[in-house]
């Protein structure tokens, strides 16, 4: 029987060998696409499909026991007997994958390795340079409103009780807006598929595919206003970090563990209190290849934790604009595809529901575009930002002029 699982497994990885050379063929033949979303779309298909296929390996009896018992003796804990004996190696006792575990594993890597995405997108550096310049200036336009409805973020209590709710307070509102008016600036197109998948009635946990520095923007724009779990680094930025504090969002340490661990039990707390939903990765940082990491435990202890439901946001084309090693994003199209919810079952672990949920995402990477999509906002919706922050500083200077003239 083992022989056989062993036979079955080198079967589908000279498959998928194969695959993988055909699809780099045809892509150098091609060189580059019209669409960048169309031309990726068999990598990333083939890519999920490998990935499916080796966490069902991983899943194997033997092969769980033999990964999960070097896990517990690299932390120091001693495995059962039972885990010791349905390992793949003979030696229960050693804190190394089995080489023939591990030979298996290395071949898929090598494989998902070679899927990483293709950039094709022309891009000249003082271009780049003339974007974030915007970027810096629209951030300074927007400083001074956002500061002032982060300041009476205590009035959102009151608003709650005359029946305001959460994604419709006046913070929620300016910090969408604030998200639109850049996608706009940067001419960054925004489709949305699964529009009928989102839970505005509720607080969800919102775990969104993490490639780009842009992800955070363009989940954003959409109809629910998280608060986002983020390294806790990036609140010592000069003015972004100043007011990714100020309205609310939460960072973590991720160095030690104990803070770590405090920060989610906070993060918990804000959502049971507030209702409020909560955003974040679940590869815990950025894919340098634009492909899907491993899933960490931390994001589903704050699932389990805050008992809510997973809405899975997979962001499509957002790396191919903004990739790592560039100073900033391009312009292009972005597809931001919400997935069902995920309900965490009773009793069930963080790593059954870490899989589960990890299984959900990567067969909706598979997914073809939708030809109904549309752009995230209307026309009307995309003229509020514009017309709010000409409002706001007309206020401004009607009262500089009379309090200082």
């Amino acid at each position: 029987m083992m022989t056989t699982k062993t036979d079955d497994v080198a079967e589908s990885l000279r498959a998928f060998a194969g695959h993988v050379t055909k699809l780099e063929r045809e892509w150098d033949e091609r060189k580059a696409a019209e669409n960048d979303y169309d031309a990726d779309q068999p990598m990333r298909e083939l890519y999920s499909t490998i990935r499916l296929s080796m966490m069902d390996y991983e899943e194997r009896e033997d092969v769980a026991a033999e990964l999960r018992c070097v896990q517990l003796l690299k932390r120091g804990e001693e495995p059962s007997e039972g885990l010791r004996k349905a390992r793949v190696s003979e030696d229960g006792g050693s804190a190394v994958v089995h080489e023939s575990v591990q030979a298996v594993l290395d071949e898929y890597n090598a494989l998902l390795a070679r899927l990483a995405v293709r950039h094709t997108r022309p891009t000249t550096k003082w271009w780049l340079l003339l974007r974030l310049v915007l970027f810096i200036v629209h951030l300074l336009v927007w400083f001074l409103p956002i500061l002032v409805f982060a300041v009476l973020r205590p009035t959102h209590i009151w608003l709650r009780r005359l029946g305001l709710h959460n994604n419709h307070l006046p913070l929620d509102v300016v910090s969408m807006w604030y998200n639109r008016s850049l996608c706009q600036l940067l001419r960054i197109t925004v489709r949305v598929e699964g529009q009928q998948h989102i839970e505005l009635e509720r607080s969800v946990v919102l775990m969104f595919t993490h490639a780009s520095n842009l992800d955070p923007f363009l989940t954003g724009c959409g109809p629910i206003a998280p608060k986002w779990v983020a390294k806790q680094v990036l609140f010592f930025v000069p003015i972004f970090g100043w007011l990714m504090w100020l309205v609310g969002n939460i960072g973590i340490n991720r160095a030690k563990k104990a803070q770590a661990i405090k920060s989610i039990e906070k993060a918990a707390g804000k959502v049971n209190r507030w209702g409020r939903s909560i955003a974040l990765s679940p590869e815990g940082t950025r894919s340098k290849t634009g492909r899907l990491l491993p899933f960490k435990n931390g994001p589903f202890h704050l699932t389990v934790a805050t008992k809510l439901p997973v809405q899975p946001v997979l962001i499509i084309g957002a790396h191919e604009l903004w990739p790592p090693g560039q100073s900033f994003a391009s312009s292009g199209e972005v597809t931001i595809r919400y997935l069902p919810c995920v309900h965490a079952e009773k009793d069930e672990s963080y790593d059954a529901l870490r899989q589960r949920v990890q299984r959900v995402i990567l067969r909706g990477l598979c997914a073809r575009r939708d030809p109904k999509a549309t752009q995230y906002f209307a026309l009307w919706e995309r003229a509020m930002p514009t017309a709010f922050i000409c409002a706001f500083y007309s206020v401004v200077w009607k009262l500089v002029l009379t309090y200082c003239y």
